[in-house]
């Protein structure tokens, strides 16, 4: 796929030219932009031990994988992790935000002729948080032949939005108004306050000192996207308005009867996409084994190691199998 030329409309979504010379990886230009993704390890991938691919959260970039990427590559395997549009270093877009868009951009990414010339990606492990669970759900019921095993962490699309994202929902749409009249520093405030509710909610204990160094480093990383990247909260908007983030159920069915088995970790503390849902998650796809962390949040197992350790021993016994 050729990337289209870039007119007047879709330019005003794109980061700056300095901010994406910062980018510390590589770029596919896709139908939809240009996507910002990583690839580490030693590039040796096998049909039993494929290439990796996590896709991240709603609010998040790629760089959220870092601890699992090391867990990993330390086992010699391979694996990718990119930038959703609109998110880290990849370009937004003017298209609506569903799921249609990010299951084509995992597509597009892995036919991508500079990815496949450096890694093989017919099959891959896939892993998903939150949205990157939606997506990673709809992409392998829709080729299950390319993914070998699939991990779910907290998948959104099924239970209504939590109170957290909810209120992350009105307070964006009524900065987005106010911010047609007042600029672009209520649009910031508006990323801040957002943010903060949004990771303030992801943790179990916010209290705890990875959780505060956490939330002072995205906060630091988003103020600095607000300011590069004219598209970040507008695609924030659109994936709210339009992502299937209560409606994929039968993506869900469909995945259950495409495979014999997938993986589910859930923190049973998580308060942004329920721990509820676990069980209505297992009811459509019987095949689902459900991992139950205790005492986790939604993002614990990317910020607090007690949580990282168990999450990363969980998905390599499962992997690694």
């Amino acid at each position: 796929h050729m990337a289209s030329p870039v007119d007047a409309h879709t330019a005003q979504w794109l980061p700056s030219e300095e901010y994406r010379a910062q980018a510390p990886g590589r770029y596919a230009a896709l139908t939809h932009g240009r996507t910002h993704y990583r690839l580490a390890g030693s590039g040796a991938a096998t049909a039993e031990q494929p290439l990796i691919v996590c896709v991240h959260g709603i609010a998040s970039e790629g760089m959220v994988w870092q601890h699992f990427v090391s867990h990993f590559i330390a086992l010699g395997r391979t694996v990718l992790v990119f930038d959703l549009f609109g998110r880290g270093y990849s370009d937004a877009t003017p298209a609506h935000n569903n799921l249609e868009l990010f299951v084509g951009q995992l597509s597009e990414l892995l036919d991508h002729a500079d990815v496949r010339a450096a890694v093989r990606t017919d099959t891959i492990d896939l892993v998903g948080l939150s949205l990157g669970g939606a997506i990673s759900a709809a992409f392998a019921a829709k080729y299950p032949e390319r993914v070998r095993k699939l991990i779910l962490s907290a998948p959104a699309g099924l239970g209504l939005p939590s109170k957290g994202l909810r209120i992350l929902r009105y307070i964006l749409s009524w900065q987005l108004s106010q911010s047609l009249f007042m600029g672009t520093v209520r649009m910031f405030n508006a990323e801040q306050k957002s943010l903060t509710l949004l990771l303030g909610s992801g943790v179990a204990d916010p209290t705890d000192p990875d959780s505060i160094a956490f939330q002072q480093m995205r906060t630091a990383r988003v103020s600095t996207i607000a300011k590069s990247c004219p598209g970040y909260l507008s695609s924030l908007i659109s994936t709210m308005g339009h992502f299937e983030l209560d409606t994929m159920h039968d993506h869900f069915t469909a995945l259950g009867k495409a495979r014999s088995e997938f993986m589910v970790v859930w923190g049973d503390q998580d308060r942004v996409v329920l721990f509820s849902d676990a069980a209505l998650l297992t009811q459509l796809a019987p095949s689902a084994r459900l991992h139950v962390i205790e005492g986790m949040g939604h993002i614990d197992h990317v910020v607090i190691k007690r949580f990282r350790d168990q999450f990363h021993a969980a998905a390599q016994s499962y992997l690694m199998a």
